[in-house]
């Protein structure tokens, strides 16, 4: 898949996200204010947005090289342009092109691997925020309870049927239970910070309780997780992609060992033809004055050819001559060729992308039984938990509540053996198992956040829905 098309399809699930949470303050919103204002994500985007731009640079020829020359002492040259272009061998620049987008890939698939965890980090932290308001809850409840159990007490007390110590017991067991309550309370602020910080914003807003969802669903079979980690997960898809550009490098490497192609162009002025006047008359010249003079004196004969050379020999004496050391510019064409004699250098370089690419493989699959690992415990945290929750829910606390009940309504009608002791830990029991289940509910659910995560739900590989496979889990 393309990078761009990629990202589009990441682009994708967050406008839908975000047109899904609306104003509300649900998980769905909180994930996708997160995705848009996480400056570690937006670190990400710059990072590939820079790789995709080395790739047309790795395309692109060197720059050509212009070389003028300035004859300072020559009787023919003046100058010299010339133009060259260097060529690499056949095939080398789209490996360099195809090496630079491998890399971009990695860079993308870097990103979405923050992404997810971005996402697994708001749902941690926001059941953990959830968990908070449920044990408030618990506790007002049971303040609620020991109201009840006071007010038992002080009428035993007024019909002489209770003592003092009784009532002592309920009082230091409220202060107990205002006190948790009360550090729960001051530590809302801080948990909310924690849920806020990592949404981009820089205000100390004090968020509503969240909305406590049931269990999720079942996770899925272990072999269908490991298929989704090997296939989904981005962190893998990232050192595959790694993977494929070393091989690229290792081709790059063998083609070293070729030679590169400079091809030129050269273009020489030459000094123009120069005329120059004789300082003094040559002798072919004073020799036809002579003959003249004799033909003129009849000391010679008079011949007609002889008159008419000498003649024009005299007509022309003063005339400059031209000489030979100029004439037209040169132009030459040239191709140079490299000698890549230096063997070692290429075998060298070959080894290297090979033992990198030994490296990357191990690295994957160390990364993948790391991963495989991790779900592993993961899956049996969210059985663990939704186990003890069910637990809880179906045993436990409904019959601490019909032990609380009984004893209460045997202490109310002062029946022989029942103790106020019994009483007050059975409400402590009963406290002790809603938290228990409340914590319980809270794991399973962030146990599945991080399978989430782990089996890369949000990678765009897979659009859409995010259980391809049998065993669904969802959020």
């Amino acid at each position: 898949m393309k990078p761009i098309s990629r990202l589009a399809m990441f682009i994708l699930g967050l406008t839908l996200a975000l047109h899904a949470s609306g104003q509300q303050p649900t998980l769905d919103g909180y994930i996708a204010e997160a995705l848009e204002n996480n400056p570690r994500l937006k670190q990400r985007y710059s990072e590939w947005q820079a790789a995709l731009e080395r790739i047309p640079q790795a395309r692109s020829l060197e720059d050509p090289v212009f070389t003028y020359g300035q004859f300072i002492v020559s009787e023919v040259q003046r100058a010299k342009f010339a133009v060259q272009q260097k060529i690499p061998w056949f095939g080398t620049r789209q490996l360099r092109a195809d090496k630079a987008a491998a890399e971009a890939e990695a860079r993308l698939d870097m990103m979405f691997a923050d992404r997810d965890e971005i996402v697994f980090e708001v749902k941690r932290r926001y059941y953990d925020y959830a968990l908070l308001g449920q044990r408030i809850e618990i506790l007002t409840a049971q303040l609620e309870v020991l109201d009840f159990i006071e007010d038992t007490v002080r009428a035993k007390l007024a019909l002489g049927l209770a003592s003092d110590d009784e009532l002592l017991r309920v009082s230091i067991t409220r202060t107990e239970l205002e006190d948790r309550l009360t550090s729960l309370d001051q530590l809302r602020p801080a948990m909310a910070r924690q849920l806020t910080s990592i949404l981009g914003r820089t205000d100390y807003e004090l968020l509503p309780w969240p909305t406590v969802d049931e269990l999720p669903p079942p996770p899925p079979p272990v072999p269908v997780i490991a298929g989704r980690i090997r296939a989904a997960h981005p962190s893998i898809a990232a050192i595959e992609h790694r993977i494929e550009a070393i091989g690229y490098q290792e081709e790059l490497a063998r083609k070293s060992g070729f030679p590169n192609f400079t091809f030129g162009v050269e273009w020489t002025l030459n000094s123009k033809p120069r005329q120059i006047r004789p300082e003094r008359p040559y002798p072919a010249t004073l020799n036809a004055a002579s003959r003249s003079i004799g033909t003129l004196t009849g000391a010679n004969p008079f011949v007609l050819r002889n008159a008419a050379i000498d003649a024009y020999s005299l007509s022309t004496a003063n005339e400059p001559f031209v000489t030979s050391d100029g004439g037209e510019d040169n132009l030459m064409v040239s191709v140079s060729v490299n000698v890549p004699i230096w063997r070692k250098k290429t075998k060298a370089a070959k080894r290297e992308a090979r033992n990198l690419h030994d490296a990357a493989s191990k690295e994957l699959e160390a990364l993948y039984l790391s991963l495989e690992e991790t779900a592993q415990l993961t899956r049996f945290e969210i059985e663990n938990a939704a186990r003890r929750y069910e637990l809880f829910q179906k045993s436990l606390i409904p019959q601490s509540e019909m032990t609380y009940e009984s004893l209460q309504d045997q202490y109310s009608a002062d029946i022989q053996g029942i103790t106020f002791a019994e009483v007050l830990a059975s409400i402590n029991q009963i406290l002790n198992f809603q938290l228990e289940q409340a914590h319980a509910h809270t794991q399973c659910h962030q146990a599945t956040a991080k399978l989430h995560m782990l089996m890369g739900a949000q990678s765009p590989e897979i659009p859409g829905k995010e259980n391809q496979e049998s065993g669904d889990i969802h959020e």
